[in-house]
């Protein structure tokens, strides 16, 4: 998992460019390329995630940096039609009609919750506060 950020929202659109990755046009949109997913989380910064997500954007660019947050972040993939259910009893926002990119918490840990398909989402968390995370998504899934 890598941020990209360009310095200004032009210099993250010639970055994506040059890597041949999907970047979404806006602010809190998900784009898919292949196994890598992209969450643009501001106008001029995006999350790359994919097994090899650092290889994805291979240069250093001029317009921007690149920061590697796998050490910082871990991902927890939620699927299926009890999906939605799971994550209504954990956060304190409306997931129905969300697409692409919300953060918000799980009993007060800032999490980033990004929709990937009808039935799927990604829950981006504090590697410090994954096991606690991971838990109450387990409990909630097997209560749901």
């Amino acid at each position: 998992m890598v941020e990209v950020v360009g310095w200004t929202p032009d210099g993250l659109e010639r970055i994506f460019a040059a890597s041949g990755l999907d970047l979404p046009r806006d602010a809190g949109q998900v784009a898919t390329t292949g196994s890598a997913c992209v969450a643009r989380v501001t106008p001029s910064a995006a999350w790359v995630l994919g097994d090899d997500a650092r290889a994805l954007v291979q240069e250093i660019p001029e317009d921007g940096a690149i920061v590697d947050l796998s050490n910082s972040r871990v991902r927890i993939e939620i699927k299926g039609t009890g999906a939605l259910d799971t994550l209504r009893t954990l956060v304190g926002v409306d997931l129905r009609d969300m697409a692409g990119v919300c953060w918000t918490g799980i009993h007060g840990v800032p999490v980033m919750v990004l929709r990937i398909g009808v039935a799927d989402f990604d829950v981006l968390v504090p590697r410090s506060f994954f096991e606690t995370i991971g838990e109450l998504i387990e409990d909630a899934a097997k209560s749901g």
